[in-house]
This record gives C-alpha cells, structure tokens and sequence, in this order.
C-alpha cells in the first residue's frame, strides 16, 4: 500500500512560521494526508508536540523531523528522537547512519552558494534527494529529480508549509505492508518512494512568510 507524507512542513516553533501543530494535524487530515512531519528549523519541538496530540488524528502516523542548517546548507532528517547538535553535514550524516534515521537534501539546487563539486560528497551519502518542492521554481526542481536519477537514488516531494494553506503543496508517496512509523521509516532509507507535486506555491505566501519572520524578530 501507498502512504501519503508531507514531511517538510513549519510550525510556530520556526523563526518563519506560526503553525500550530494541531492545526496542521487538522489541514494534513483534510486533504487526505495520512503521515507526517513537522521538520522545524533546528528544533524537534513541533513534531514533539505534534506526537502528543491524541483523539481524532490517531489514524496519522507522527514522525519526529527536523530541518538542520548544516555547513553545506540544510538537511532534513527523520525518526530521531532528540535534537542534533552539530551543524557539521558530515557529522550529521555519521549519526543518522549510526542510529537509522533518514536524511532527505531539500530543495538542493534553491539559491545554493555552495559550488557543486564540493557536494558531491553529500550528494552521494544522503539517503533521499527531495526532487519536488512547492516553494522552489520548476527549473530548479527538475534540476533535483535529474541528480536523483543520477545518482541513482528515490526524490521525494516536500510542501515546505509554512502557511497552513501550503500543506499537501507536493507529497511524497511512500510504499509500505503495514502502516507503522518504523515501516515508513525503513521504506524511505530504502527508496520505495516517490515525490508527486500538486501546487506552486505563491508569490503571496512567501512575501507572508517574510512578514511573519519580521514580526517574530522583534
């Protein structure tokens, strides 16, 4: 059967959103959305409280994320079950391999200042490339599903959310037998998964976003 994630999503507990966690639980279930994953900046603490949240949502499957500004720019990873501390990439990578837990390079080809010779590395030792997301142009994310194919490895698809109506934005499809977190888990380290885009999105929720990261600064 076919999990459907969006695990790049932002809670109130990033600099650049206000997202309450039981309201994207609410928007995730409305459109269908039956796993997820709120990967704030360099915090665990939405998708903490987004796994305490009990009653009508037990039928999603929560999986703690985060989203790590890394030396090499940003990495998402999955299944942990507490904050990392370095921002060192390789470091970074060195634990997720340690403990199982997924590593996805979102949007990689997005205002990237790093030189492409120098992330080969990277390239080629996280687990997903996330080909599709919703608040980067087409070019950009075709450039990611083509480093994908050649690098031989399964693109995801992330909305990037940080406004409730961006949830489900793109997906990503994820192949399991039985829905459970560790099985959802296990399928993406293993690339039985694809990424599905849905919706640009808009030029207005990214000017909201700046303005939400300006009233949140002072």
């Amino acid at each position: 059967m076919l999990v459907k994630l969006d695990y790049h999503i932002h809670s109130y507990y990033s600099y650049d959103s206000l997202n309450r966690p039981s309201e994207i639980l609410r928007v995730a279930k409305s459109k269908g959305i039956n796993c997820l994953s709120i990967t704030d900046h360099n915090t665990i603490k939405g998708s903490v409280e987004l796994l305490n949240i009990k009653g009508e949502y037990e039928d999603i499957i929560k999986i703690i994320g985060i989203e790590i500004k890394t030396n090499y720019g940003d990495l998402i990873v999955l299944g942990l079950n507490e904050n990392i501390k370095t921002k060192d990439m390789f470091e970074i990578l060195d634990i997720c391999k340690l403990n199982g837990y997924v590593s996805i390079l979102p949007h990689p080809f997005r205002n990237s200042l790093i030189k492409v010779d120098s992330m080969k590395e990277v390239y080629n030792r996280v687990d997903l490339i996330e080909g599709y997301n919703a608040r980067t142009s087409m070019k950009s994310n075709l450039k990611a599903i083509q480093l994908a194919k050649e690098l031989d490895k399964s693109y995801t698809g992330g909305s990037d959310a940080h406004l409730l109506n961006e949830i489900g934005n793109a997906i990503t499809y994820v192949k399991v037998d039985t829905i459970t977190v560790e099985n959802v888990l296990k399928s993406l380290k293993n690339g039985l998964c694809f990424g599905k885009f849905l919706k640009q999105s808009s030029q207005l929720n990214r000017i909201a976003t700046i303005v939400i990261q300006s009233i949140k600064r002072i």
